[in-house]
């Protein structure tokens, strides 16, 4: 009984300030993610798809590169988010174009359309490879982007230190 009542009182501490920290938290429930409260991020057959207040936003091939997206999305950095979204589809695609190529690769038997698919396939690599690393670059400028946020919105409590100089 006495169980129920302190979680009671505890629950009725928290719900004013429950709101305000809905704006930053992440919470994983059974199926996917729920980010800041009005991003939803759902598995799907190998991609991830990203919903905003239940409008379908985009796929992402990885949960931290459709949370980049959010944390873009979130902060109006609209440049961020929109080099995101192209640069992981031309990720899907380049993705899609290699495995397509590789599983034609292992049916051909001319020796000399062989080495075609291969040249091809090494410059879908070396682009992909590219894609990738301006990738993490706005995956990593995302998580800036949010650790501003959390650096903004917390305020250090307490006294103000005297400005009294030693004499």
């Amino acid at each position: 009984m006495k169980k129920h009542q302190a979680l009671a009182r505890l629950q009725q501490l928290i719900e004013p300030d429950l709101l305000a920290l809905e704006r930053n938290i992440i919470i994983a429930d059974g199926a996917g993610f729920i980010v800041f409260g009005c991003y939803r991020i759902d598995p799907q057959s190998g991609h991830y798809c990203v919903s905003k207040h239940g409008l379908d936003r985009g796929e992402f091939s990885a949960v931290p590169t459709a949370l980049s997206w959010c944390i873009a999305d979130k902060y109006q950095q609209h440049g961020l988010s929109t080099n995101i979204m192209r640069l992981e589809q031309q990720k899907l695609l380049l993705t899609a174009d290699i495995h397509t190529r590789s599983t034609l690769n292992t049916r051909i038997r001319s020796q000399d359309l062989r080495e075609s698919v291969e040249a091809k396939l090494a410059t879908r690599r070396s682009r992909l490879q590219q894609v990738e690393e301006r990738l993490t670059k706005c995956v990593n400028l995302a998580k800036y982007w949010q650790q501003r946020g959390f650096n903004n919105e917390t305020a250090r409590t307490g006294r103000t230190p005297s400005h009294r100089s030693s004499r």
